[in-house]
């Protein structure tokens, strides 16, 4: 599904609930599925073209990582994130773990450098960067999306106990392109950013800088 998405940066904790339940109040928007913990490990070349390509403000540009969630063992989810202009898309595979250990980043790791999708990596994928957070989903009457991601803490992939508590919280609207044409969506009073996640990562832990 392609789709706009547009993010507000808030600050974190209780201001950020605030503003949830006020657009909550404001507009026809319901709560969907139990919040949970996100595991993500992004991957880029070993020149980090992914990075730089966010940075320069390339308009077709990817990400690449893998996604895992706390408290469940059965799957772990290989996506590219393509971004051409203002529109994006997920390709997303699907693969089970060969052990029956609890996910977390090592064997999440391990799992996805056996897959055929890893080691037939033409760009030669390396981890850079882990990031978990905790997210709650909502929908408005349209069908569009909206999460709220909390507690984002950024870890380094070498020095791994080295970590960042991300001081900012994050509402995201994902608004479907058909919908985005018809302007079925809503207007939210809040002044919405660019921001990634993997470009802050990296720029807390110190590898890289903003331009």
């Amino acid at each position: 599904m392609n789709r706009i998405e547009r993010k507000f940066i808030l600050e974190n904790g209780f201001k950020s609930k605030i503003v949830v339940q006020s657009l909550q109040k404001k507009y026809p928007i319901k709560k969907i599925f139990n919040s949970r913990e996100i595991n993500t490990i992004y991957f880029d070349t070993n020149k980090l073209d992914y990075l730089y390509d966010n940075l320069s403000g390339i308009k077709n540009r990817v990400k690449s990582r893998v996604r895992f969630y706390s408290n469940y063992n059965d799957q772990i989810i290989y996506e590219e994130k393509i971004k051409k202009n203002e529109i994006g898309s997920k390709r997303k595979i699907y693969i089970t773990p060969k052990n029956e250990k609890t996910l977390d980043y090592e064997n999440s790791l391990k799992s996805f450098k056996k897959s055929k999708i890893y080691l037939n990596s033409k760009y030669f994928l390396k981890e850079t960067l882990f990031v978990k957070y905790n997210r709650e989903y909502f929908t408005d009457i349209f069908g569009n999306f909206i999460t709220h991601d909390t507690k984002i803490e950024f870890f380094d992939v070498k020095f791994f106990k080295k970590s960042v508590l991300y001081k900012k919280s994050i509402i995201e609207y994902k608004i479907n392109e058909k919908n985005f044409e018809k302007k079925l969506f809503y207007n939210f009073n809040i002044r919405y950013s660019r921001h990634s996640k993997y470009v802050v990562g990296m720029a807390l832990l110190n590898k890289t800088s903003y331009v």
